[in-house]
């Protein structure tokens, strides 16, 4: 079994329940597997990389010349990974692929900017805040962090000011930063993008996503390039308001 450990895997029977699910499910790769139950037309995998060129996408397929071919003409598309069958897909090769591929780009660069604060913290509480700015939909709220932690509310929320960020902020500030990541590409609505990172209603996705930017997620994912978000991330990083 290549999946395991924390990993949820969805199966999509066919190429509109594929899509469905990348758009409304925390999908963080996509395994595209010919022999197991979706149909393998070119076409569809090329506009899945086209739609949604930030989420990690592996061709898990036989070698043959029509494979080959379709691979050259995909790998013009952005097709960057290829697994073929019983050559490279050992289970422990194949599950250390899976585990490397997903993209945290902005969100390590989050990580970059708390760097030194986070050192003041147990090593325990760290691996809880990193995991939640790479995978916030995982964390409803503070209680949820606090939890993961096995601290009370209170003990966290003290080492929390030891990093200098309030609890009730990070989790907005890394809701932020997974859903610009999640609106640069032209498959997800803003409704999608909402549910992706743990909202449950677009209003208060809204509202969050103004605290932390100072602008509405349809300006957002239209007038900051990734350099000047993170840039202005980092000034607001030590200054938004701690309530809901």
């Amino acid at each position: 079994m290549v999946v395991g450990g924390h990993h949820r895997l969805f199966i999509a029977s066919d190429w509109a329940s594929l899509e469905e699910l990348i758009r409304t499910e925390p999908v963080d790769i996509v395994v595209v597997d010919p022999a197991d139950g979706v149909a393998f037309r070119w076409v569809e995998v090329r506009g899945l990389l086209q739609r949604f060129p930030s989420l990690p996408l592996v061709v898990y397929t036989v070698l043959s010349p029509d494979v080959t071919q379709g691979l050259v003409e995909l790998a013009a598309s952005g097709l960057r990974t290829v697994v073929l069958r019983g050559f490279d897909d050992d289970a422990e090769r194949f599950r250390s692929l899976l585990e490397r591929l997903p993209e945290y780009e902005l969100s390590d660069q989050l990580i970059a900017m708390l760097r030194q604060p986070l050192t003041r913290v147990p090593a325990s509480m760290r691996r809880v805040l990193v995991r939640c700015i790479r995978s916030p939909h995982e964390f409803q709220d503070v209680n949820d962090l606090a939890r993961a932690t096995g601290m009370t509310r209170r003990t966290f929320d003290r080492w929390m000011a030891m990093v200098g960020v309030s609890s009730k902020s990070l989790v907005k500030i890394a809701r932020a930063v997974r859903a610009y990541h999640l609106m640069r590409d032209p498959g997800y609505r803003l409704a999608d993008v909402a549910r992706k990172v743990g909202y449950q209603e677009g209003r208060l996705f809204t509202r969050h996503v103004r605290q932390v930017t100072g602008l509405l997620p349809s300006s957002l994912r239209l007038r900051l390039e990734p350099e000047e978000f993170m840039t202005r991330l980092g000034e607001r990083l030590r200054h938004i308001d701690a309530e809901a």
